[in-house]
């Protein structure tokens, strides 16, 4: 079952999509999900919440096998809509505020993930490019027509 729907329409150059969360789905599936829409950023779960701009001890990171009921203790069956211009702090404080989950945006830098601390109020898009271009380089360009052509004037 796909739980992740992304549609780029065309009038609007914009990204959207619904992340599923019910108590039956696992940790590892959310994350999936997300990751399939945003390829350089990924999400973890902790087991507190964090301060506005500081980081999250990598020991209270949540084993991604437990399941969404583990960790809310209560019955829950919705969606979040996620929009590729809401920022980063938006979507924590909606799992947080919605569901009493609190989860990192980490953004993917060569081999390694970085917390997004410092950059949270940058939109998911502008995260997650930023995560492309450190992994992969900047796109290429192509050399304007005439640029080496010795006939322009």
């Amino acid at each position: 079952m796909i739980v992740a729907i992304a549609k780029r329409y065309k009038r609007i150059s914009t990204f959207f999509m619904e992340l599923q969360i019910n108590s039956d789905r696992y940790i590892w599936e959310i994350q999936r999900d997300f990751n399939q829409a945003f390829g350089y950023l990924k999400i973890e779960f902790f087991s507190k919440p964090h301060l506005a701009q500081q980081p999250s001890p990598a020991k209270r990171i949540l084993p991604n096998q437990g399941r969404i009921l583990d960790l809310v203790k209560t019955n829950i069956n919705s969606s979040i809509g996620i929009d590729e211009n809401m920022s980063v702090a938006d979507l924590e404080k909606i799992f947080s505020e919605q569901f009493g989950l609190s989860v990192q945006v980490f953004r993917k830098s060569g081999n390694i993930w970085l917390e997004t601390t410092m950059t949270d109020g940058w939109s998911l898009r502008q995260q997650n490019e930023h995560g492309k271009e450190i992994t992969i380089g900047p796109p290429k360009t192509s050399p304007l027509i005439g640029e080496n052509d010795e006939d322009v004037l």
